[in-house]
């Protein structure tokens, strides 16, 4: 009975390592290569055999699609009995549906939401620099005033749709 067990448990430890030799995900390394949209449509142009100029335009068109989204973003210093953070962002980004003031008052009550909860529990002192409303989404703004101050900080990308 006991040669038995000792006899299923070598063939599933042996099933496991061939397995785990096996599989590869990409060129030999045992950790998956990184998703974006445009590898995906090369590839997937590759696998179909698509030509190459359809591919960029395909690539290109995907790429610069309109944002239908509004982001209001609020730059500000927080500070506790133990640390002095600057430049701190905290963004909001709400889906415009239509009436674009709506939007931005709906997006900036949640940023003053996270701003309660954030002085409720981690911060002693919040101190507002800047605030910004415009209508592109909010990573897209994120990297755009990362450039021109590369000391700002990014808190949370809030989603106004859900408050």
């Amino acid at each position: 009975m006991a040669s038995k067990f000792r006899t299923r448990f070598f063939c599933l430890v042996v099933s496991f390592s061939i397995a785990a030799m096996s599989a590869h995900a990409d060129n030999g390394s045992v950790r998956p290569e990184q998703f974006t949209i445009r590898n995906f449509i090369k590839q997937t142009a590759l696998h179909l055999k698509d030509n190459a100029n359809s591919l960029n335009t395909l690539v290109s068109n995907v790429s610069v699609q309109p944002v239908n989204r509004v982001c209001v973003c609020e730059i500000m210093d927080l500070m506790n009995s133990n640390e002095n953070l600057v430049q701190v962002a905290v963004f909001a980004e709400k889906v415009n549906s239509g009436n674009i003031g709506v939007n931005y008052q709906l997006a900036e009550r949640s940023i003053k939401k996270e701003r309660k909860r954030m002085k409720e529990v981690y911060f002693d002192s919040i101190k507002t620099n800047t605030k910004l409303a415009v209508n592109t989404n909010c990573k897209s703004l994120y990297n755009k005033l990362k450039k021109t101050n590369p000391d700002l900080k990014l808190y949370e990308i809030l989603n106004a749709d859900i408050y």
